[in-house]
């Protein structure tokens, strides 16, 4: 029986060192800040499409934004859309603005390691729109 409790007690040390160091590895794993702002955002399809996001707070890995597009194809001024980012997670929606076609449809994906590229999918309701990758200016 003190044998069997030995061994019992190896394994258990084993498991608690192994779980240890597996959470001090994903607690030293870097975190991604994205930079969304200061900068326009480009269509790369629709170059007459530009976006901007003001974010909410700066230098974090989340936050929520306010944005717009400016529809120059469209010949309207703007379409504005609020969200928010974790990491390299966005989303956000088209708010109800009166001279746009956008209004409620939604856009989620990723941002790219170098906060250069947003890569998004969009739906309208039950039904999805084309993909959208906006390029940092």
């Amino acid at each position: 029986m003190n044998n069997m409790k030995k061994h019992l007690s190896k394994y258990v040390i084993a498991f608690i060192v192994i779980t240890g160091f597996h959470c001090a590895a994903a607690a030293l794993a870097p975190l991604f800040i994205p930079l969304l702002g200061a900068s326009p955002w480009t269509n790369v399809t629709d170059s007459t499409n530009t976006f901007f996001f003001f974010s909410f707070q700066d230098s974090t890995a989340t936050s929520s934004f306010e944005g717009n597009e400016n529809l120059a194809s469209l010949n309207t001024s703007q379409a504005h859309f609020t969200g928010a980012f974790d990491n390299h997670n966005i989303h956000f929606t088209y708010a109800a603005d009166a001279d746009t076609s956008r209004a409620g449809k939604t856009y989620k994906g990723t941002i790219n390691d170098a906060s250069t590229i947003i890569t998004l999918t969009g739906s309208d309701g039950l039904k999805p729109l084309p993909p959208l990758t906006l390029k940092k200016q």
